[in-house]
């Protein structure tokens, strides 16, 4: 669990973990400079439960990079991530822990927010290969996005990643993507994870920040080019994120006036004015024109 300003939050968080079912485990907080009662509320659970192993940077790290601390101090087989503003249910660590020693080829199990498979003859855990991942990703809505807090991973293989790159926002989306481009994972039962919402909460900022729209479309982009899918399903998925990506572009144009944060963010995605105007089909006189070609 890692900490940063969140005395609201983390005492009930804490005591989620501490009332699992499953409880042979190391629990492992790292605070990252909190200028509140955050790591006073936390000694105080650590004083009292001998498996919690309480720290403190010495300096505020940023959201990935004390991620990265946190399991550096990790001595299990599996590393698992509640944010100190969630909570998860008593079951969950027992549920993850028996479905990834059942199927030891996995690299790692996670819980989505919601079912995106909703077929009732499917029964959890539902094992993907590198492609099938990549497919549920790309075509079929949505894969990568359990954040952080939803995954148990190995730590061998968190290791052999070097963990999270760093990448604020987007850093947990690009380790999962990478692992499950080399190896299967296990879908999990959904909401194995209560996760709160409020107002303070990272990812608000990022919905926020037209940048990291741009980021997330780079992103998609790197390991799209990289994934098993074929060729048609790459000139499908592509054509998906670039009208995504364009819309995005001429919001901030057209609706917002904001051109400054326009051309940012085009150049940040590497997004060109073909690709903007393949995204909308515009006619091929038009696209000569706005291309310059022709």
């Amino acid at each position: 669990m890692t900490c940063w300003n969140r005395e609201k939050y983390i005492g009930a968080a804490i005591e989620s973990v501490l009332a699992s079912s499953y409880t042979h485990f190391e629990f492992i907080i790292c605070d990252d400079c909190s200028a509140d009662a955050t790591f006073d509320i936390a000694q105080k659970y650590a004083a009292a439960d001998s498996r919690i192993q309480l720290y403190r940077n010495d300096q505020n790290l940023g959201d990935y990079n004390n991620r990265n601390k946190a399991a550096s101090y990790a001595k299990g087989k599996y590393l698992k991530y509640l944010d100190s503003d969630d909570l998860m249910y008593p079951f969950t660590l027992d549920n993850m822990v028996h479905y990834l020693e059942k199927n030891p080829d996995t690299a790692l199990a996670f819980t989505a927010a919601n079912i995106h498979y909703s077929n009732p003859d499917l029964l959890f855990p539902l094992e993907f290969t590198p492609a099938q991942s990549y497919k549920a990703h790309y075509l079929q809505g949505g894969f990568f996005y359990s954040g952080p807090g939803g995954i148990m991973v190995k730590r061998s293989v968190f290791e052999k990643f070097n963990g999270f790159s760093g990448r604020r926002f987007i850093g947990d989306l690009e380790l999962l993507m990478k692992i499950s481009l080399e190896y299967p994972v296990l879908m999990v039962q959904p909401a194995m994870i209560w996760w709160r919402q409020h107002d303070e909460q990272e990812e608000k900022y990022e919905f926020r920040d037209a940048t990291m729209i741009a980021q997330r479309y780079r992103l998609m982009s790197e390991m799209l080019e990289q994934s098993p899918l074929t060729v048609t399903e790459k000139k499908t998925a592509r054509l998906s994120i670039d009208k995504m990506m364009a819309r995005h572009i001429i919001r901030q144009a057209l609706m917002k006036k904001n051109y400054t944060t326009a051309v940012e963010m085009k150049k940040i995605a590497g997004f060109n004015l073909w690709q903007l105007a393949k995204a909308f089909n515009i006619s091929n006189k038009l696209r000569s024109m706005i291309t310059g070609q022709g």
